[in-house]
């Protein structure tokens, strides 16, 4: 609970500089597919291509976003989740752009959740991602589709099991009020 706690500050600290920028608040949606790669005792293990949904809600402006994300990926029998703060910076004025990010957040990766194993695994930690792709800019809603790479620091010490990246292809629309 302190290390959410810690993200929770730590997203406020980082958004407070950006407080007085001209934009708007938005809500989004993604969906794509998603891919959770560990090591097991130095062999690589994967919980293959899942559906996952993410919603995320923030403040944008001409040149770049700050919000939040709480992500849900499908990897039963036990689901995988993340919450995360961003930045995302793409071209001012530009309709249609590429967009570059990055987060930092929390993965809850606790169970069965690698596919063709039994091995359950418990590899809840920080994360930190990169992101790439488009973004079509509209008056009052954006469409964007792109790849999300994150980095897992999560460890089953007891399994000799360690989190290796989770990657995200996906498509999101966001409404600006």
């Amino acid at each position: 609970m302190k290390k959410v706690l810690g993200l929770v500050a730590a997203g406020l600290i980082f958004t407070v500089p950006f407080a007085k920028a001209e934009g708007n608040p938005f809500i989004g949606v993604d969906a794509g597919v998603s891919k959770i790669k560990v090591d097991v005792n130095s062999d690589s293990k994967d919980s293959g291509n899942k559906e996952a949904f993410a919603v995320k809600a923030g403040y944008a402006t001409d040149s770049y976003r700050i919000y939040g994300t709480f992500s849900l990926n499908n990897t039963e029998p036990d689901m995988v989740s993340y919450i995360e703060a961003n930045f995302d910076g793409y071209i001012s004025g530009w309709k249609i752009s590429p967009l570059v990010g990055f987060g930092v957040g929390y993965l809850f990766a606790d169970g069965k959740f690698l596919d063709n194993t039994s091995i359950e695994a418990d590899i809840s930690d920080f994360m930190y991602s990169v992101k790439a792709g488009v973004i079509y800019r509209g008056k009052q809603v954006d469409l964007e589709i792109g790849y999300k790479y994150a980095f897992l620091q999560g460890e089953d010490e007891d399994k000799n099991i360690d989190g290796n990246n989770l990657s995200f292809i996906y498509a999101g629309i966001n409404y600006k009020f």
